[in-house]
């Protein structure tokens, strides 16, 4: 996929974490905490609070949820910041090209990205990867989940198939 890339030296090399997802895949993160993250000055764009996220969706009837495939490693990362975001594996030093987990402006910037990309709709809600969508009726829903569908598709962005 392009997430990461060989490189010779860092001044940020950071070591790895590996996390086991749901599915029993192995997530290999940088433990930004010891490096980066204490000197980085990021994005700050609050995530939305449960009650909005509800309230959005009140007396509503049909819901789906679209969860994006690889959420972060969707956001490219300019090649100034790639110098920073270099782990330190047995295999030797690599660069993320792609937004990576364990950055703590993480969060934030995709939530800003996502909210840009989808806009504020009726129904609608986004917390991180997770895109709800939500209608009193079934035409009402439907036509929410293709205007999501397109944004995303025009942005770029792609949905877990399942």
């Amino acid at each position: 996929m392009g997430v990461l890339t060989p490189v010779e030296h860092s001044n940020w090399a950071t070591p790895i974490v590996p996390v086991l997802k749901p599915d029993n895949t192995v997530r290999i993160c940088g433990d930004f905490r010891v490096t980066l993250n204490p000197v980085l000055q990021g994005i700050q764009h609050p995530l939305p609070k449960i009650d909005h996220l509800f309230a959005k969706h009140c007396n509503s009837v049909y819901f789906s949820k679209i969860d994006l495939k690889d959420a972060y490693a969707q956001l490219c990362l300019s090649e100034e910041s790639q110098k920073l975001v270099v782990i330190n594996t047995h295999m030797g030093l690599f660069a993320y090209t792609r937004l990576p987990y364990g950055i703590n402006c993480a969060a934030s910037t995709f939530q800003r990205v996502l909210e840009q990309t989808i806009g504020d709709m009726e129904g609608v809600t986004i917390f991180q990867n997770d895109i709800s969508i939500s209608g009193k009726t079934r035409t009402e829903h439907n036509k929410k989940l293709e205007s999501v569908l397109s944004k995303l598709l025009d942005a770029g962005l792609k949905v877990k198939i399942e």
